[in-house]
């Protein structure tokens, strides 16, 4: 099950949010509730999208350090 859970801030402006995956943290995002349902969805696949692509970085370097030993 994917999650978009209101973690705090403003109920009538900004809040801050997080993406859950079968209760498995993958991003934290902000959004303006007075932007819409719509707005949310979009910060929240750019969001997810922005932690893939930071997680693939992360191994990336990883293999890169164990290279030069």
């Amino acid at each position: 099950m994917i999650a978009i859970t209101n973690i705090g801030g403003n109920p009538l402006g900004t809040s801050r949010y997080e993406v859950t995956m079968n209760k498995h943290h993958i991003a934290f995002f902000e959004h303006n509730r007075t932007e819409g349902l719509s707005k949310c969805l979009q910060v929240a696949a750019q969001a997810v999208e922005k932690a893939k692509w930071e997680e693939l970085a992360t191994h990336l370097l990883d293999i890169e350090y164990v290279k030069m030993d």
